[in-house]
């Protein structure tokens, strides 16, 4: 990697990040039946950001709506 333009590595080290972090990442269901989302992972909603819910018989994915 180091063959690479320092641009380059910044975005490969960006997408390994966001690769890991979502890849480690359980939410639990709290007692009241709702998910409890981590500190880390509030940090990166904004304000009027919209997501769609997609469910299936074992998943619940929430991509985010782009405008």
């Amino acid at each position: 990697m180091e063959s690479l333009p320092e641009t380059l590595q910044d975005r490969v080290v960006g997408h390994l990040q966001e690769y890991i972090l979502k890849s480690n990442i359980s939410l639990p269901v709290n007692s009241d039946g709702k998910l409890e989302i981590p500190p880390e992972i509030e940090a990166q909603l904004n304000p009027g950001d919209r997501y769609t819910l997609s469910v299936t018989a074992d998943s619940i994915v929430f991509p985010k709506v782009k405008w």
